[in-house]
């Protein structure tokens, strides 16, 4: 535990954002669910919204890196399960996920 409390790719740290996000988004915890194509069968893709907040979430699981093709351009990354994942992994309405990774965008308004 102690060599994960200072490493920011740590899973442990990984879980204390995913738990700070949580608490502080509604539409994660009461948000409406809206499944959204992603172009791949092994992607989930969901938006939670509630009227103040839209983030939309990402799951690749397969072993393989994907680009997804969305009709929703995604907006900041708020969180990601690969700590390399950065917002140049979008480009338009594409996004590209590693393998296994799960991630969480706010949506783009406009």
């Amino acid at each position: 535990v102690e060599t994960e409390l200072g490493d920011s790719a740590s899973l442990l740290s990984l879980y204390r954002r995913r738990g700070k996000l949580w608490n502080k988004s509604s539409a994660l915890r009461y948000g409406q669910v809206e499944i959204i194509n992603t172009g791949h069968d092994s992607v989930l893709g969901y938006i939670r919204r509630t009227t103040d907040e839209t983030l939309m979430v990402l799951i690749n699981f397969s072993k393989k890196k994907v680009t997804c093709e969305l009709k929703v351009k995604p907006g900041k990354l708020l969180i990601s399960s690969n700590p390399k994942t950065k917002s140049h992994s979008i480009l338009g309405e594409q996004i590209q996920l590693s393998s296994n990774e799960a991630a969480v965008f706010a949506e783009r308004m406009g």
